[in-house]
């Protein structure tokens, strides 16, 4: 039996300086068939974390250091330089080409200490730092045609890039630890659809289809032997769908809009270690995280009537997610490809449903060169409380986000 009395003797705290600096800088023009634009963008952080731990906070383990300091600074410099040209081939089909280079150079250092109750360091447990430099090359291309004057089709092509970097808070294992890097995660998506005018200029409709192909995955696994997971590239990935969206003005001063989208996300391959730490591919038996299903929004805009003060509308939005994973989570913990982590069923958030509802009294004249508006907003207004989110603590227990209450607010603008 776990030694639950160090349990109400755990505390943990943690005090973050974090800063970053970003600039960017655009030139834009056009010809008679020829749009561009061309652009430079900077940016840096810097981030320390001091994090102070008394009792076995993330193990329950009364073996474990009972005073313990786990600090770490992570650092990025990173720089793009990108493009775009949209050139008429005639008056109905437009040509777009991009590309984009960006470099980020990443930094960690992690020191971790024993220490005394006064939380004074006592014995050295690591001191490492890093630094690695990643940078990608990532183009598209997409093409316009017009059918008609209120319908076109469009196809395009994109590369994408998402860093790599280094899991500071990482435990040593055989796969490595804080000043092991991962490397960036790369992108190829496809997307066809078309946009539709219809009613006359009253309905919009939009229609999209995409397929994204992934490779160096970057997935949170726990490692053999560990109670704290790591960032690894762990293998490809496929997530594809549709998206639609449309809205209608049904008369004067109404506006009901809606969108729906449809995701199949599924794992290719997922290298990672089963329990007893032999290496398997556990593709077929995990599910990807934070990918749901099916969304839906729903949402009406009415004029309720002019008043001497001002104009009043109603808004009321309705949003659906469906049930989803916080973790890339095993399917069958007994399978023969199973995995080290969590299992489906305790990573999986269940379907939620939010309606919003606001009162807007706008165009006020209250003097002043300008003019004032007032809204009464109620959010999640059936006040459902569902739980969105969780972290999983060293595979003992967990910490969860539960769905904001029920939330009354009044906001005041003024426009000039």
């Amino acid at each position: 039996l776990f030694p639950y009395t160090t349990l109400f003797r755990s505390a943990g705290q943690r005090d973050t300086n974090y800063t970053t600096t970003s600039h960017e800088v655009q030139l834009t023009g056009n010809s008679a068939a020829l749009k561009y634009v061309a652009g430079v963008y900077l940016f840096t952080d810097d981030g320390t974390t001091l994090a102070r731990q008394s009792g076995g906070f993330y193990s329950f383990m009364s073996t474990y250091p009972m005073y313990k300091l786990t600090n770490f600074n992570v650092t990025s410099d990173a720089q793009a330089v990108f493009g775009q040209l949209d050139y008429d081939l005639d008056k109905k089909t437009t040509l777009t080409g991009g590309l984009r280079w960006t470099s980020e150079k990443k930094g960690v250092h992690a020191w971790r200490f024993n220490s005394n109750a006064n939380f004074d360091p006592v014995t050295s447990t690591l001191d490492v730092s890093a630094d690695q430099t990643f940078s990608a090359v990532t183009p598209n291309v997409a093409i316009v045609h017009k059918l008609d004057a209120n319908t076109n089709v469009f196809a395009r092509i994109a590369s994408g890039f998402k860093s790599g970097g280094f899991p500071a808070e990482a435990p040593v294992t055989a796969l490595g630890g804080p000043n092991t890097a991962f490397l960036p995660e790369r992108s190829t998506s496809y997307e066809v659809g078309t946009k539709m005018g219809l009613m006359g200029g009253r309905a919009q409709l939009n229609v999209t289809g995409f397929v994204t192909k992934i490779t160096d995955l970057q997935m949170s696994l726990l490692p053999p032997g560990s109670g704290t997971p790591t960032m690894v590239n762990a293998g490809q990935a496929t997530t594809k769908g549709i998206e639609v969206e449309g809205q209608i003005r049904p008369s004067n001063g109404v506006r009901m809009y809606a969108s729906y989208g449809y995701l199949d996300a599924t794992i290719d391959q997922y290298n990672t270690f089963g329990p007893t730490g032999q290496a398997v591919d556990a593709a077929s038996n995990t599910v990807m995280s934070g990918a749901p299903k099916n969304t839906l929004n729903l949402g009406v805009d009415a004029l309720l009537g002019n008043t001497s003060m001002g104009a009043l509308r109603g808004i009321v939005d309705l949003r659906y997610v469906s049930s989803r994973y916080t973790y890339a989570a095993q399917i069958d913990p007994s399978a023969a490809n199973a995995a080290i982590g969590n299992s489906a069923a305790e990573s999986t958030m269940p379907a939620l449903t939010t309606v919003n509802a606001r009162l807007l009294l706008s165009d006020l004249n209250i003097g002043g060169p300008g003019s004032g508006s007032v809204s009464l907003w109620v959010k999640n207004v059936f006040d459902e409380r569902q739980l969105v989110a969780h972290m999983d603590v060293g595979g003992y227990y967990q910490v969860g986000t539960w769905s904001e209450p029920r939330t009354v607010g009044v906001n005041f603008n003024y426009r000039w």
